[in-house]
């Protein structure tokens, strides 16, 4: 195993390590961090066996002739995935600041309304 394959597998590591972590202090989901681990045992799987990026593209029936590219097409493509969830939750998370806003408002009305009563 050369230099790269076991920087591979102790990123893997590191990033099952830090989910959970993340997960226990409430700072990731179930979804997230079911994310995390399936994209680590990945790469760990196939830092430890590199053939499996071989077997994988023959089954897609995709011919790349260095496995170098192979991995940056696997890398780019999980990236735009997990760019895709992330503007999803951006997305969930102004619509939640935007309802907290509302409330916030109300009842800030309802309190000014409440004391200006009692003036």
């Amino acid at each position: 195993m050369g230099p790269l394959y076991i920087l591979g597998l102790t990123l893997s590591i590191f990033i099952i390590i830090f989910s959970i972590i993340f997960f226990k202090k409430g700072m990731l989901g179930i979804k997230g961090l079911l994310y995390l681990i399936v994209i680590s045992i990945g790469i760990g799987f196939m830092s430890i066996y590199p053939k499996v990026i071989d077997f994988f593209l023959e089954t897609l029936s995709i011919s790349f002739k260095a496995r170098g590219l192979s991995v940056l097409a696997i890398a780019i493509f999980i990236i735009f995935i997990t760019l895709y969830f992330q503007f999803i939750s951006q997305k969930k998370i102004i619509r939640n600041i935007s309802l907290l806003i509302q409330e916030l408002s109300l009842i800030k009305y309802k309190l000014e309304k409440t004391t200006d009563k009692k003036s």
